[in-house]
């Protein structure tokens, strides 16, 4: 179980990034790209990784409980695929989604 469980955690970091290039995505397209687009998408980026980092990663300074970290996680992954699909990402908003589901559950079975 243990490469299941190193796999997982390699899934999860993944999706991260992942979720982490649509934000930035999003706050570029919101902010027509640009001068303008490249600062939304730098606030925003700050904003969710330091959310993330702060409650949700796995060193998070004032981690919430299990359950609570993990309906926090599906949120903002949701979050960040709602703004990748805005921002004309759909394809990888929608993986991003589905592979969080897949390794939340994998994990829980793990």
């Amino acid at each position: 179980m243990t490469g299941l469980r190193a796999g997982v955690l390699a899934g999860v970091f993944v999706l991260e990034v992942v979720a982490i290039a649509c934000v930035a995505r999003w706050g570029w397209h919101v902010g027509s790209g640009g001068v303008a687009g490249a600062a939304v998408a730098t606030v925003a980026v700050l904003a969710w990784a330091g959310l993330w980092g702060t409650f949700l990663s796995p060193r998070a300074r004032l981690p919430l409980r299990p359950s609570a970290a993990t309906l926090a996680r599906g949120a903002m992954v949701g979050a960040a695929g709602v703004g990748g699909a805005l921002a004309g990402w759909s394809v990888v908003a929608v993986v991003l989604v589905v592979g969080w589901v897949v390794c939340t559950a994998v994990e829980a079975a793990v």
